[in-house]
């Protein structure tokens, strides 16, 4: 049997923008696909917003990570035949939401950059567009915990600068909680802290407010990996 995962404990405060960070292989996306529920732990407990979801029953969980998680994946899995508007929203419309909700969904679409394409499916969309649309889905959703595993790898510089802008205001104005698991230092600079994943252990975290420049958060990511023991991050 392979361990992926070895002894990780930490917390997350609510409103908190946090990023993984660690070289590949090192357990990042299993991290997230535990967290989510995805994925079942061998060992250990799982509190997400009070509720102890290690203890779930599989459709227990899937209700409440439809309630209570929002997870941006790698993969798109947008439906072919619905439109992107329509993507966006079937959630929504699966929980008979309040208008406001679908307001705010539209928001999200537009903040994203997407409004112009709103009436188009997911083949007449570029890569980075149905990236977004992914996104705008999730985010739509209110969601205590957002788990995010490399949302902006397929998005320009650009986008995927607004995106972070996007997930800073939700943190900030919404208190949204927010774990991010991306490899670019202009990424994580955006984030409150961040953990350095290392063969399936937190071997330390540091947090941004430290670093000045992109440049220096980089450096100290660097640095980080050099560590051969876990610090007792808790």
């Amino acid at each position: 049997m392979i361990q992926v995962l070895k002894g990780v404990s930490f917390s997350l405060a609510r409103g908190e923008f946090v990023a993984i960070m660690g070289p590949s292989g090192s357990g990042k996306s299993t991290l997230l696909h535990v967290i989510a529920g995805l994925t079942a732990p061998d060992s250990g407990r799982i509190l997400v917003d009070g509720c102890e979801t290690s203890k779930l029953s599989d459709y227990q969980m899937t209700i409440f990570r439809r309630q209570r998680i929002g997870v941006i994946f790698q993969h798109f899995n947008l439906i072919p035949t619905l439109t992107l508007e329509e993507n966006v929203l079937l959630p929504l419309l699966a929980e008979r939401t309040h208008a406001d909700k679908i307001d705010n969904a539209r928001r999200i679409i537009r903040d994203l950059g997407l409004w112009e394409r709103r009436r188009h499916r997911p083949d007449a969309l570029s890569g980075g567009e149905q990236q977004r649309t992914a996104i705008a889905r999730t985010l739509a959703l209110d969601s205590a915990l957002i788990l995010a595993d490399e949302p902006t790898g397929n998005l320009d510089s650009i986008a995927g600068q607004e995106l972070c802008r996007l997930l800073r205001g939700l943190a900030e104005q919404q208190s949204r909680t927010i774990l991010i698991v991306t490899h670019e230092p202009s990424v994580a600079i955006w984030t409150d802290r961040i953990l350095i994943l290392k063969d399936g252990q937190i071997v330390t975290e540091f947090p941004t407010g430290n670093c000045d420049s992109v440049r220096t958060l980089a450096a100290r990511y660097e640095e980080s990996l050099q560590l051969e023991e876990p610090e007792g991050v808790r």
